[in-house]
């Protein structure tokens, strides 16, 4: 009985011990991974970006060369950098000892909209991403003939005539189908017309909105057969009763 005893208070004494060496080491090392500089930011890798400049990344993070890998908060990192219109998402993550790694994936421009002499760039969803004086990217489709009533960066853009939805569904229908890389622009004229203008010279002439999707369809199998009879001057029509028809010299 008494032996038991003896034991429980020996077994408690080596618990504590054991506890307070824990404790000194994992105080020891803490202290060296503030105080020592192996854990010190040396290098930033900026991965998934294309249009948006990698120093201009690394100044909205607010992160720099030398800062304890450890002290960072990779959670206002990621609040920061989603401040830019062209960020979609981020993901930053530490890789010991001294590597940030900041992953981005970026908004894509679906359309330019031609405005007073400049062009508002737009992402899939409406939102302005830029206000460029001229059309810089030569592979997103521009559109004309619409009036913009409000126009801020980071912000679903305001028509009066239309909404944005309904032009980017136009232009996601036409990624869908194949023909999105073809298009160069996009022009909607009186009475709510709508003409599509295709590189290699083929206009379509959609009449309106309605049956949009149906409407396409049929013209992706004509630009087809138009490519292969090396025809490309006229005009897509379906705006000459049910069924579309192929104008030349229109």
């Amino acid at each position: 009985m008494g032996s038991t005893r003896i034991d429980k208070k020996i077994r408690k004494k080596k618990l504590g011990l054991i506890i307070i060496i824990f404790l000194l080491l994992l105080a020891t090392f803490i202290v060296l991974l503030t105080l020592t500089d192996v854990f010190n930011v040396k290098k930033i890798n900026i991965l998934g970006n294309n249009k948006i400049e990698e120093k201009k990344i690394l100044l909205a993070s607010g992160v720099n060369i030398g800062e304890n890998i450890f002290k960072i908060n990779t959670n206002i990192i990621e609040k920061n950098l989603l401040l830019h219109p062209y960020i979609k998402s981020i993901k930053v993550d530490r890789k010991l000892p001294s590597t940030l790694i900041i992953n981005i994936t970026e908004k894509k421009e679906l359309l330019a909209i031609e405005y007073i002499g400049s062009y508002i760039y737009l992402d899939d969803e409406g939102k302005i991403l830029s206000i460029l004086a001229d059309s810089k990217h030569k592979d997103v489709p521009f559109v004309t003939g619409l009036k913009v009533e409000k126009a801020n960066v980071d912000e679903k853009i305001v028509l009066s005539d239309y909404k944005i939805d309904d032009i980017s569904v136009l232009a996601k229908i036409c990624k869908l189908n194949g023909i999105y890389s073809e298009l160069l622009k996009i022009e909607f004229i009186k009475d709510k017309k709508i003409r599509l203008y295709m590189k290699a010279g083929t206009k379509v002439a959609l009449n309106d909105l309605n049956n949009v999707k149906y409407k396409l369809s049929f013209v992706k199998s004509m630009l087809s057969d138009l490519k292969q009879r090396n025809e490309n001057s006229g005009t897509i029509r379906f705006d000459k009763g049910d069924n579309p028809i192929y104008v030349k010299g229109q």
